[in-house]
């Protein structure tokens, strides 16, 4: 597959828009218009769902678990993307909503910091039961 870019190189600098950086608003309209494209609504984290996987300390929970940590407070993602072929529809569709929790209108961080709390607090009794 090949891609053209534009040619840039007869732009000067200053013909160039200034960029501006997307607010938090901006990412909710997009993604309101993206969701009334798909024709469904945006993609809320299920976090009952979320923690039932996660206490079953199995790899895909694990792997959730981690995904959670590093998309709410930017921890390093250490696993392997590859992972993702051997996730159940059910993980994978988790996976999606931890990815795109933050884009959803309504995202509510007080809720988001008690998953990340009860996350915490199963991957540290991990190693003790």
């Amino acid at each position: 597959m090949t891609f053209i870019l534009p040619d840039q190189s007869q732009t000067e600098p200053s013909q160039l828009p200034p960029l501006q950086p997307i607010t938090r608003q901006d990412k909710a309209a997009l993604s309101n218009l993206l969701c009334k494209k798909c024709r469904r609504g945006p993609l809320k984290l299920e976090a009952d769902l979320l923690i039932q996987r996660i206490k079953r300390r199995d790899g895909s929970g694990h792997y959730l678990a981690t995904a959670f940590l590093s998309a709410y407070r930017n921890l390093p993602f250490t696993e392997s993307l590859f992972y993702l072929v051997n996730l159940d529809a059910e993980a994978l569709r988790l996976f999606q909503q931890i990815i795109y929790m933050r884009h959803v209108p309504s995202w509510d961080d007080k809720a988001l910091f008690s998953v990340e709390r009860q996350i915490i607090s199963i991957v540290k009794g991990e190693g003790h039961e």
